[in-house]
C-alpha cells in the first residue's frame, strides 16, 4: 500500500509461500512471481486461485469422496508419483499405510477441473506434510483422514474468502488483478 496503487505491477523474485502474491491481488495489484522451487510456485498458485461456483461445487464433491478413497484393502490404481520418485522420505515400513493412502488420494484428483485439482492436491500435500513432519511413526489413518477433512474445509473457506476479496477490489477499482507465477530464476525475467 505504501509503494504501489491498484493496477500497479509487483514483482516478487522469491515467491516462497505466496504471501506477496496473495496480498498483491487482494489489494488490486498485478503480480509476477518467480521461484526456482516447483513446490513454492505450486503453493503460490494454490493460494491465489480465484474460484468460481463450479470450482467450489467440484471441490465440495471431492471433499466428500476423498476420505473414503483411503482403503487399505483396495489396490493403488495409479502409482505415478511413486514411480517418479516422490516417496524418498516415506519408504520405511511404518509409512506404508500412509504412502498407500496418499496414492489413493492422488488418484481422486486426476480428473478434476484445473482449479479444483490444484486445491485438492494442495490439501493432500498439506495433510501429508502434517502426517510425516518430524515423526518416527505416522499417525493413524483415522487421524490422517480427519486432518485432511479439516484441512480441505479450511482451504476452501480461505479460497472462497480470497476470491470474494479480489472480486470486491476489482469491482471497486475497475481493474481485475492478475498473477503470473513462474518456476525459474529471476535472472532475465524482465525480458
Amino acid at each position: 500500500e505504501l509503494f504501489t496503487k491498484p493496477g500497479d505491477l509487483v514483482f516478487d523474485p522469491f515467491i516462497g509461500g505466496g504471501t506477496t502474491a496473495v496480498e498483491s491481488l487482494a489489494l488490486g495489484r498485478d503480480i509476477i512471481g518467480t521461484d526456482i522451487s516447483a513446490l513454492a510456485v505450486f503453493v503460490a498458485e494454490a493460494k491465489t486461485l480465484r474460484l468460481h461456483q463450479a470450482d467450489i461445487d467440484s471441490f465440495t464433491v471431492w471433499m466428500g469422496i476423498a476420505p473414503q478413497a483411503i482403503n487399505m484393502r483396495l489396490p493403488i490404481t495409479n502409482g505415478w508419483w511413486e514411480e517418479a520418485g516422490y516417496v524418498r522420505n516415506i519408504e520405511s515400513r511404518p509409512f506404508w499405510r500412509l504412502r498407500k493412502a496418499i496414492s489413493q488420494l492422488l488418484g481422486t484428483v486426476q480428473n478434476l477441473p484445473p482449479a479444483t485439482e490444484t486445491l485438492a492436491r494442495c490439501a493432500v500435500l498439506r495433510a501429508s506434510h502434517w502426517a510425516m513432519e518430524g515423526r518416527k511413526r505416522p499417525p493413524s489413518l483415522a487421524a490422517f483422514r480427519r486432518y485432511l477433512e479439516d484441512c480441505a474445509k479450511s482451504m476452501l473457506a480461505d479460497a472462497i474468502a480470497f476470491s470474494a476479496s479480489v472480486k470486491e477490489v476489482a469491482d471497486k477499482s475497475g481493474h481485475d488483478p492478475s498473477a503470473t507465477l513462474i518456476q525459474r530464476s529471476a535472472v532475465g525475467v524482465e525480458s
